[in-house]
């Protein structure tokens, strides 16, 4: 059963029942939830004190860092809508999706404001927050550190319908046409984390986890499986910007971490590192492989070094993202995406007319249904027609059972 709760409920939670607990270790700087809840509610109040209201929608582009984390968890608690971006985007693409977004306020790190100055002329942008600052004095911009630390950590009290109401635009190529705007609702966020946490099972323990996190949180994946569940779990979250082989074997080591989610290319970087048999890996119990399908023998070399499972997984931005993994605890199969995770449906549909249901070993167009799906796309309702049809998602996938 997934209750009608919010990841900022979850959040609460974690800052009561851990206040001393280890929330965040982010570029040698350790918050515990008390801490982190803390900075949170003092963003959050700043970020209410220059307008962000519920509904609001506020556009994120920073790579992995402290602020990056509680801005995103200060816009859920206010009610307003995060806006995810990529850090690597050109101005074009900056421009396009702050425009169909409707985005009123940017938070965007310094070393990537200076290429952006003049997107208030071009965009419904009205006023820009600097982030992971060298210094807080900025004449033109105020500042995320400035909002913390001119602001009291009260922020308004906000009633959300966590059925309803978006938490998140992400924006994807979709199953059709250009980028759109796919809303996640609370519920949907917080429906995958939990369906998540149950597949795996025993091998996710409140309180205990200790995840690496080297994905982009600007991504749906590290966003779910990462940075939500990280709450979720009451654990600890370590943070690095971008990946490296070196830094990652390094911390597994010396912080005994318990969770390192991923990509096949990331797995292929730690069982190639000329050094990996230096490092004593064996802390880690389970890995989720994401983005593309994971070869047999870059999971099997992964496991002999660290003696953890690793399982891949299929998801897809319009489905929080995750549908499918291979189990944990159970019969993996090479080749397969696994099976669906909890309280999620999945059929195999003709292409031709899209319901017939197809026979075993003929392929067809993947369609599911579950808590985790969107909402639909942002202003774009024939489109939202077209992927979604009875609460079933059709996914553009071909696939075959």
């Amino acid at each position: 059963m997934i209750s009608d709760r919010t990841i900022i409920d979850f959040l609460d939670r974690a800052v009561a029942n851990r206040k001393e607990h280890p929330a965040i270790i982010v570029e040698n700087t350790t918050l515990t939830y008390e801490q982190f809840g803390q900075l949170i509610n003092r963003l959050a109040t700043g970020l209410h004190s220059i307008g962000v209201r519920k509904g609001t929608r506020v556009a994120l582009m920073m790579n992995n860092s402290r602020d990056l984390v509680l801005s995103y968890f200060a816009v859920l608690r206010l009610g307003a809508i995060v806006v995810q971006n990529n850090p690597m985007y050109k101005e074009r693409e900056l421009v396009y999706q702050l425009n169909d977004s409707g985005a009123e306020f940017l938070i965007i790190e310094e070393q990537l404001a200076g290429n952006f100055k003049n997107l208030e002329d071009k965009t419904s942008i009205m006023k820009q927050v600097i982030a992971r600052t060298s210094s807080n004095v900025h004449d033109e911009f105020v500042t995320v550190d400035e909002l913390i630390s001119k602001h009291p950590p009260n922020p308004p009290e906000v009633e959300l319908d966590p059925k309803n109401d978006v938490a998140v635009l992400q924006y994807t190529g979709g199953t059709t046409g250009v980028s759109k705007g796919v809303m996640l609702t609370h519920f949907n966020l917080i429906a995958n984390v939990v369906q998540t946490k149950e597949f795996m099972g025993v091998y996710c323990k409140e309180g205990q986890e200790r995840i690496l996190n080297v994905l982009p949180l600007f991504h749906v994946y590290g966003m779910t499986v990462s940075m939500n569940l990280s709450v979720f779990l009451e654990s600890t979250l370590y943070l690095m910007e971008r990946f490296s082989a070196k830094a990652v074997l390094e911390t597994i080591h010396r912080e005994r971490i318990t969770m390192f989610p991923g990509t096949p290319t990331i797995y292929v970087g730690v069982n190639n590192d000329p050094e990996v048999s230096d490092y004593d890996l064996s802390s880690i119990h389970t890995c989720i492989s994401g983005s593309a399908p994971l070869p047999a023998e870059i999971k099997q070399t992964f496991e002999r070094l660290t003696g953890a499972k690793l399982v891949d997984a299929y998801g897809l931005s319009e489905a929080s993202p995750v549908t499918h993994s291979n189990p944990v605890n159970g019969k993996r199969v090479t080749g397969s995406m696994g099976l669906p995770l909890p309280n999620t449906d999945c059929k195999i549909v003709s292409i031709e007319d899209g319901e017939t249901e197809m026979p075993l070993n003929q392929a067809g167009e993947l369609i599911i249904k579950g808590p985790q799906v969107m909402k639909g796309y942002w202003n774009r309702p024939e489109e939202t027609e077209l992927s979604l049809k009875d609460g079933w998602l059709y996914t553009g996938d071909i696939a075959y059972m």
